[in-house]
């Protein structure tokens, strides 16, 4: 008597349940699979790696604009004090205000040499170097001599 797979005797137990060709297609369709999960791997992973670059670039240029500005801005000022104070146009100034001038110097120097942390710079550093800013342009003024603030113009 014929048995349900078609074929005479008795069941060897290597029957399979699908057919080859159901077997073959279950096997393409698991190769795929697999293949989409890869390639979903590797596309997060170039994702994330593009992602970071973009942003890193973007943190540089940003950082690297704002410091080039920066350290003009402070070099400028530091520059037209000390040729003032070299050229004697504070020689009638107090031996007080000279000082304040030497050490508002010095404090543009120092400005115009840090280098910025990796988080943003906390507000008082950037109130503190308004004020260095405003006074270097105040001593200035008083002996005649202007400079035009590429900051904020």
């Amino acid at each position: 008597m014929a048995n349900m797979h078609g074929h005479d005797g008795e069941d060897d137990g290597f029957d399979d349940f699908l057919s080859e060709e159901e077997e073959e297609c279950t096997l393409q369709t698991q190769e795929r699979e697999a293949l989409v999960r890869r390639m979903k791997t590797v596309g997060v992973r170039e994702g994330i790696e593009f992602g970071k670059e973009s942003t890193l670039q973007e943190g540089f240029d940003k950082g690297f604009n704002t410091a080039v500005t920066d350290a003009f801005r402070f070099g400028v000022l530091r520059g037209a004090l000390s040729v003032a104070l070299v050229s004697q146009l504070f020689a009638s100034f107090k031996d007080e205000e000279v000082r304040e001038i030497e050490a508002c110097v010095e404090a543009l120097r120092t400005r115009s040499l840090r280098v910025p942390s990796a988080s943003s710079e906390p507000p008082s550093d950037v109130q503190a170097d308004e004020v260095v800013v405003t006074l270097a342009q105040q001593w200035l003024a008083r002996v005649g001599i202007q400079t035009e603030d590429k900051a904020t113009a």
